[in-house]
């Protein structure tokens, strides 16, 4: 091709792609216009205007949110900032009249509300008016204060600026960290208490009596109570505690945070009247009273056994130097060695696998309860202990036992639909030398560490002589 049919193409392209990118720009669609300009962080205040109501929102110092009117109350930031998006963001759809001659057939005479929006060094922009919904379309009849034209805005705008001050409220209770939290009491009315302690990530329950407490009930409860919300606000300044059962709250829980001393403190009282699924709280300090959903309290109100750490048989596994196990069928010593375990059973010693020894060795110091049944036991009989199933002592390195457990199993007849016999259940407990507790555990860890010489790697090509004997105490 030559030069001058080049310079031809190339002036082609440009000519024809110049003018692709113009009709491309021409018919790129034009947003309607909104209704007020601003950037919401100029906003200052908001004002909602109702026939018999009024709500007055302003910025503080902080960035947070302040109800000024027709209460004094911390505003919730999300759903204020919400409510600026929403008229920022509110479009005209179209102009019917631009100087009607009478605003009652569009609800503008006595409009429904009245939203004005102060911005920061320009003062209160001009009012928005909304009046009723038009028989058609999903809109609304609107008018900004400084024109007279009647325009359209969207249904779900006008129905966003209908609110009350409640709707605008912090329902948060409770504003602390988890990990600042250094200690927290649960105080009932019938006079238990429960207190409990932390020192680094350890938590100590310190009454109604020492126990070390499961730190993961005890930070999920206090997560709980982080989180809590409010479900309706009830009455901001009550005359009669007695009637929502404040004047001696059910149960009281405080959480101390930080090193000075700090506390906050939620009382809680009886259940919402009316059939609501509810129950009456108040703060310390403010007399509001509130109401929570009654299902909030199995996160928090827990009892003593609930909080206590569960754990059946705690040791340090590099500790280790020998474990005997006793079950129905067998017994067998597994013995650590320079280069590994070893495992003896009916008088012949082989080695064991080690990555399944350890593995039984974690699943016995992990072992937790589901529960506590018992403490102290009394009965050993009635949890099957005074003859377990498996029974397991652990040494360590120069021979000194660290401590033993004990399984066992008990059969339950358990009842059909209609009372009738349906069978026995069986459920599995667990104790140790560690404390005088029995603890209900599950099916699956009693499986797990209920093992056999086999499972250690003991040779499978030798007969399994079943021992008959019942695990010595």
């Amino acid at each position: 091709m030559s030069l001058r049919n080049t310079i031809i193409v190339l002036i082609l392209l440009i000519v024809v792609g110049g003018y692709a990118l113009i009709i491309g720009l021409g018919s790129k669609p034009i947003p309607p216009p909104t209704l007020l300009k601003f950037k919401d962080k100029d906003v200052t205040a908001i004002e909602l205007k109702y026939p018999d109501r009024e709500v007055l929102l302003r910025r503080g110092a902080d960035g947070g949110w302040q109800i000024e009117k027709p209460i004094e109350a911390k505003a919730d930031r999300a759903t204020v900032k919400t409510l600026i998006n929403a008229i920022a963001n509110c479009q005209l759809k179209e102009t019917l009249e631009q100087k009607p001659a009478d605003l009652a057939p569009f609800g503008l005479k006595n409009p429904r509300a009245l939203v004005t929006v102060t911005i920061k060094g320009k003062g209160a922009l001009p009012p928005i008016e909304l009046g009723n919904k038009t028989p058609v379309g999903y809109s609304a009849y609107a008018r900004v204060g400084d024109k007279p034209a009647v325009v359209l805005v969207a249904e779900s705008f006008s129905a966003d600026m209908m609110k009350t001050a409640n709707d605008f409220r912090d329902r948060s209770l409770m504003n602390f960290k988890v990990d600042q939290v250094e200690q927290f009491a649960i105080d009932h009315h019938d006079g238990a208490e429960l207190e409990l302690s932390r020192t680094g990530d350890k938590w100590q329950i310190l009454k109604p009596a020492p126990y070390q407490a499961d730190p993961t009930i005890v930070l999920s409860a206090l997560s709980a109570l982080a989180d809590l919300r409010v479900a309706d606000f009830i009455v901001d300044n009550p005359t009669n505690l007695a009637e929502y059962g404040l004047d001696q709250p059910r149960f009281t829980i405080t959480v101390y945070t930080g090193k000075h001393g700090e506390s906050q403190e939620l009382k809680f009282g009886k259940d919402e009247i009316g059939g609501k699924d509810g129950i009456y709280v108040q703060r310390a300090g403010n007399p509001a009273i509130f109401t929570i959903y009654k299902e909030s309290l199995n996160a928090f109100d827990k009892s003593l056994n609930e909080f206590r750490d569960k754990t059946v048989l705690s040791f340090e596994p590099s500790k280790v130097g020998r474990v005997d196990v006793e079950n129905a069928m067998e017994r067998y010593t597994i013995t650590r060695v320079a280069k590994g375990w070893t495992i003896t059973w009916n008088g012949k010693t082989e080695p064991a696998k080690t990555a399944v020894v350890e593995n039984f060795l974690d699943q016995i110091r992990f072992l937790k309860g589901t529960s506590i049944v018992a403490d102290p036991m009394v009965d050993e009989a009635k949890f099957g202990m005074d003859q377990p199933r498996v029974l397991i002592r652990v040494f360590d390195r120069k021979g000194q036992q660290i401590g033993q457990l004990k399984l066992s199993t008990t059969l339950v007849a358990s009842r059909g639909p209609n009372g009738g016999p349906k069978g026995n259940q069986e459920f599995p407990y667990a104790a140790s030398s560690a404390s005088r507790a029995v603890y209900a555990i599950d099916s699956y860890d009693y499986s797990q560490i209920n093992k056999t010489v086999f499972d250690f790697g003991f040779d499978h090509g030798k007969p399994h002589s079943a021992a008959t004997s019942t695990p010595s105490k």
